[in-house]
């Protein structure tokens, strides 16, 4: 991986994100974790469950880093959802979005929050429970991912017709108004999504690696899709250019397994394996945070960027 820059968090870093133009997006707090980002809820049985809103609000402070060097910073101050996703917009403002949401006599917890260029909160609304991952379009479309308690139900969804999950289909897009633009439909041949483990947009495009199975499909707006079947398990990144597929991760500890193939007509051809490394060949630290977009795994480590290309095998070490 190339070095692109140092980073500096205000506080505990809570969410990594990249942006449609390959911004690496660092939101951090200097709240205590348990009463605001990370509120859970125990039970009388000392199970714990996440909360959809934060028992306290926070600030929460927001860097998006070019790789040519400037930064620019965001304080959003009374944020009130748990768990948070934080995307930048083509107007210069945020989407903030809560990983969970309650369902409440019918009505969802409101877990996606607009906020301007200032970090004023604008209009809000619910996209559901159990996101795993969400990525912003040049066109301000939404892709989300979700996770199995938000396909299934969880949270008061589910369980009854009049409520079932909004993340039924795995992925979903979404406008900045709450509409659903789009919901998943697997193609021929291959399985509905159970958990979706790996989601990337690419320009207006999302791609997508799920349970189970694990086919790699492509999904549009205007509902085209395309899959291809995949015997690479577990990977929860997926970087995409052109004909060529980037897995990252996987299970028992594979966190750093990079698997690059390319799409045939039906499956993933040809899958070479590497281990991600840091310039010179140093292993990747298992604390460092990896997300992937487009043609680029970027990974944030020692308070530093990393970036890869998948096109490009300088970088790599089998």
């Amino acid at each position: 991986m190339a070095r692109i820059r140092a980073v500096d968090s205000t506080g505990q870093i809570v969410h990594v994100g990249v942006s449609f133009n390959d911004d690496l997006i660092v939101a951090s707090s200097q709240a205590e974790p348990n009463s605001t980002y990370a509120s859970a809820n125990t039970s009388p049985g000392f199970a714990t469950f996440p909360r959809g809103t934060a028992e306290n609000t926070y600030s929460l402070h927001v860097a998006i880093y070019t790789p040519t060097g400037d930064v620019r910073n965001i304080v959003i101050d009374d944020v009130t959802i748990a768990f948070p996703h934080v995307q930048a917009l083509p107007d210069g403002g945020l989407l903030l979005v809560g990983a969970r949401s309650y369902l409440h006599d019918g009505v969802g917890e409101r877990n996606a929050l607009l906020i301007d260029h200032d970090g004023k909160l604008g209009t809000s609304f619910c996209i559901g429970d159990g996101i795993q991952s969400v990525q912003v379009t040049p066109s301000a479309n939404v892709w989300v991912g979700y996770f199995d308690e938000g396909v299934f139900g969880n949270m008061g969804w589910g369980g009854h017709e009049a409520h079932p999950p909004l993340g039924a289909p795995g992925l979903v897009c979404w406008s900045l108004s709450g509409e659903q633009l789009y919901r998943f439909e697997p193609p021929t041949g291959l399985g509905s999504i159970d958990d979706c483990y790996a989601m990337c947009a690419v320009e207006e495009t999302a791609w997508a690696c799920y349970y189970s199975g694990f086919p790699i499909c492509r999904a549009t707006v205007d509902g085209s899709t395309a899959g291809w079947r995949n015997d690479v398990a577990g990977a929860h990144q997926i970087a995409v250019q052109g004909d060529r597929v980037g897995l990252i991760g996987g299970y028992s500890g594979l966190f750093d397994r990079l698997v690059v193939g390319r799409l045939g007509d039906e499956v993933v051809e040809t899958p070479t394996t590497w281990q991600l490394a840091l310039p010179g060949g140093d292993a990747l630290p298992s604390d460092a945070t990896v997300v992937a977009r487009g043609r680029f795994v970027h990974a944030l480590a020692n308070d530093t960027w990393f970036r890869l290309d998948i096109g490009s095998s300088e970088h790599h070490r089998p």
